[in-house]
C-alpha cells in the first residue's frame, strides 16, 4: 500500500472539501477523508476507464483533479456514507454498513457475474463495488463478504459458526439475512446439505498432506475419540485431551489447527493478545474467564490459544507484570481441566516451549505436546500451486524449482515471494505472472540459516 498521499492535507477541491488524511490506498487508487469525516476517492484516469469501459460506473460521478502535473478521477461522497476497500477497509462495525455491502455486491454481479471483486472499493453511496483489477490472489464472493464483515480475516460465510463468532456486533440471524441480501442464498443451502452429509464426510480420513505424523496423532488421539465417543468411555476416555503445537514462527501451526476446525465443524474461540489482552488489572483474567465460559457454554468447541507464552510463561520469570501475570496463569490452571471434562477441545500453539510455566503443560492440563516442525518441498509446491491458481499467471510456471529454491523457509516467506512478484507485475503493468518475476523475488529474500531439512505439511 503507497503510504503518501497524492493530494496533501489542506487541499481544497472543487467542492470546497478539504483534504484531511489518508485512509487506505493502491496502485491507481485512495482513500482519503475530508475535515468532515466524509470519503474521498482518487482514482488514476486508467483505472477509472476500465470502469467506464466495464459499464461498472456512470462517467457524471466523478470529477477531474490536476495536481502537481498530475490527472485524477475525484468521487466525494455524502456524510454518512462509507467508501473502502475489501483488502484494507475500513471495515464496518454496525449492521448499516453491512446490509449496504450486502446489497452493493448483489447490484454489482446485477453488472458483471464474472470480474474478481477481491481487491474491490465498495461505494456506499452508489451501491457499487469497484474492481481495481490487482495481479493479486482472487477469491469467490462468499469469501469477498466473510472477509468485510470480519474486518480483514480470511473467512467464507460458508463458515457461519466461525464467522460469527468473530462479530460481538452482529447476531447470528443477521448475518444470514446479510448473506440472503448479497444473493449468496444458494451457499445457505449448499452448507445445510454439507451439514446433512456431516457424518458421511466424517468417514473420510483427515489429511495434512507432507504430515503424515501429525495426520495420524489428529486421526488417532482427537477425531477417532470423537466419532467412536461410546467405545472410549467404557474404558474412562471421555474426551480428546489438550494439545500443545509448538515450533519456530511459520512451520505451520496455525494451518494444522485451522484445518482441523474445518473438519470438525465446532464452535471455536481464539485467545490471543490481540484478543483478550488489556492493561487494567483483572481485567485480562477476566478475559479469559469469558472466554471459557462460552466455549462450556456452546460445546462441544475448540479453544485455540495462541502465542501461549505471553500468558504462560514460567511465574518465576516474569518480574514485570508480577502479581497479575500469577493471576493470569493461575487462571488457565484452574479452566483448562474444567474445560476439557465439559467437551472443550484446547489446542495452544508456541514458538518458545521451553518459556511455558511447568505446571501449565503436565500431564493432566495439556498431555500431548507435539513439535511442528519447518515445512517440507511438498507442502510448499502445495502452497504455491495455491496461491497461483487464484492469480492470472503464465502456464509453464516451474512449480517444483520454486519449491526447490523456497526449501528451509517458514510458509510465510513462500506467500512473500509470491506477493512480491505480484507487486513486480502491477508495478511494471504485466498481465500475467510468470516464472523469472517469481525466481527473482525469491533472490531477494534473506539467505535462510543453516538448518536440518524438515517435514511439513501442504495447503488442499
Amino acid at each position: 500500500m503507497n503510504e503518501k498521499s497524492w493530494l496533501p492535507r489542506g487541499t481544497k477541491l472543487s467542492n470546497n472539501t478539504i483534504v484531511n488524511k489518508l485512509i487506505s490506498s493502491g496502485i491507481n487508487w485512495q482513500i482519503l477523508q475530508n475535515t468532515y469525516d466524509c470519503y474521498i476517492l482518487v482514482v488514476k484516469p486508467e483505472l477509472y476507464e476500465k470502469w467506464l469501459k466495464n459499464n461498472m460506473v456512470s462517467g457524471a460521478l466523478f470529477n477531474k483533479l490536476s495536481y502537481s502535473n498530475d490527472e485524477y478521477e475525484i468521487f466525494c461522497s455524502k456524510s454518512d456514507y462509507l467508501i473502502s476497500s475489501v483488502e484494507y477497509g475500513p471495515y464496518p462495525d454496525n449492521t448499516l454498513s453491512a446490509h449496504a455491502f450486502a446489497l452493493s455486491l448483489k447490484e454489482t454481479r446485477n453488472i458483471n457475474k464474472d470480474i474478481s471483486l477481491h481487491d474491490a472499493l465498495f461505494i456506499e453511496q452508489i451501491s457499487r463495488l469497484l474492481p481495481t483489477y490487482s495481479v493479486s490472489e482472487s477469491f469467490d464472493d462468499d469469501l469477498i463478504l466473510g472477509k468485510w464483515l470480519s474486518g480483514g480475516v480470511n473467512i467464507s460465510i460458508n463458515n457461519t459458526n466461525r464467522l460469527c463468532n468473530l462479530l460481538n456486533w452482529m447476531d447470528k440471524s443477521t448475518v444470514l439475512k446479510i448473506i440472503n441480501e448479497a444473493g449468496l442464498k444458494d451457499n445457505l443451502v449448499e452448507q445445510i446439505n454439507n451439514k446433512e452429509n456431516a457424518k458421511e464426510e466424517k468417514n473420510h480420513e483427515f489429511i495434512l498432506k507432507g504430515r503424515p505424523e501429525l495426520s495420524k496423532f489428529f486421526n488417532e488421539h482427537i477425531i477417532d475419540i470423537i466419532k467412536n465417543s461410546e467405545k472410549y468411555k467404557r474404558m474412562g476416555i471421555y474426551f480428546p485431551s489438550a494439545v500443545v503445537l509448538h515450533g519456530p514462527p511459520g512451520c505451520g501451526k496455525t494451518f494444522a489447527v485451522d484445518k482441523l476446525i474445518n473438519y470438525l465443524d465446532w464452535p471455536n474461540y481464539y485467545i490471543s493478545s490481540s484478543t483478550i489482552g488489556s492493561p487494567y488489572i483483572h481485567d485480562t483474567s477476566k478475559k479469559i474467564s469469558e472466554v471459557f465460559d462460552k466455549a462450556i457454554e456452546n460445546a462441544p468447541s475448540v479453544i485455540v490459544i495462541d502465542e501461549m507464552e505471553a500468558f504462560l510463561s514460567a511465574r518465576n520469570t516474569n518480574k514485570s507484570s508480577g502479581l497479575h501475570h500469577t493471576e493470569e496463569v493461575a487462571e488457565f490452571l484452574r479452566r483448562i481441566p474444567e474445560a476439557s471434562n465439559k467437551n472443550v477441545l484446547i489446542i495452544a500453539m508456541t514458538n518458545m516451549i521451553d518459556a511455558i510455566d511447568p505446571a501449565i503443560i503436565r500431564r493432566g492440563r495439556f498431555d500431548h505436546i507435539l513439535e511442528v516442525k519447518m515445512p517440507s518441498i511438498i507442502e510448499i509446491e502445495e502452497l504455491v500451486l495455491s496461491i497461483i491458481d487464484k492469480i492470472p499467471h503464465e502456464k509453464d510456471i516451474d512449480i517444483k524449482n520454486i519449491a526447490l529454491k523456497l526449501q528451509k523457509r517458514p510458509l510465510s516467506d513462500v506467500a512473500f515471494a509470491i506477493k512480491e512478484a505480484c507487486f513486480y507485475a502491477v508495478k511494471n503493468d504485466i498481465e500475467y505472472l510468470n516464472n523469472d518475476m517469481i525466481l527473482n523475488a525469491i533472490s531477494q529474500l534473506p539467505p535462510v540459516k543453516n538448518e536440518e531439512k524438515r517435514i511439513g505439511f501442504g495447503a488442499n
